[in-house]
């Protein structure tokens, strides 16, 4: 019975790659077609009680693609009416410190500490400026080059390299 879990949790992955390049019974709509289609028509029960039975497997897995594609459709109009601001300048120092942290060391702390104070300014204001993904890359790089500097000097500390 483990074997064929295991299976499943390998095959899974290779199936829904396999089911999105179109190998499936319905294939969701290409992107320039669901311009006209809200994610209130592509809720589950809505569409089973249009077709009146339950959905398929497969039916079920493109309803949730087609959801993806419409919800990323309607993030770009919106972004596109509010106009691209400006990169936040602090987002972009903590992706450089927290590059720059892997190279020399010290950097990964003012990576940590920039990408914070950028995030939380892109939560009290989120439509000002772009440069979301910057601030989080930061606080990501900062954190492992923080972890791994802990790391190496907790196992010196502790004598087990000499």
């Amino acid at each position: 019975m483990a074997i064929r879990q295991l299976k499943l949790v390998f095959l899974l992955p290779l199936f829904l790659v396999s089911f999105a390049a179109g190998g499936a019974a319905v294939a969701p709509a290409p992107a320039n077609q669901t311009a006209g289609i809200t994610l209130a028509d592509l809720d589950k029960d809505r569409v089973e009680a249009r077709l009146g039975r339950k959905l398929k497997f497969r039916e079920k897995v493109g309803l949730w693609i087609l959801k993806k594609r419409v919800k990323r459709q309607e993030r770009r109009a919106r972004r596109a009416q509010r106009g691209a601001g400006p990169v936040d300048g602090l987002a972009l120092a903590s992706f450089i410190c927290g590059i720059l942290g892997f190279l020399i060391g010290w950097p990964a702390i003012a990576a940590l500490v920039l990408g914070i104070v950028s995030l939380s300014g892109f939560n009290r204001n989120p439509g000002f400026r772009t440069g979301k993904g910057f601030a989080i890359a930061g606080i990501v790089l900062g954190g492992v080059v923080i972890l791994a500097v802990l790391t190496v000097v907790a196992i010196f500390a502790s004598g087990g390299f000499l």
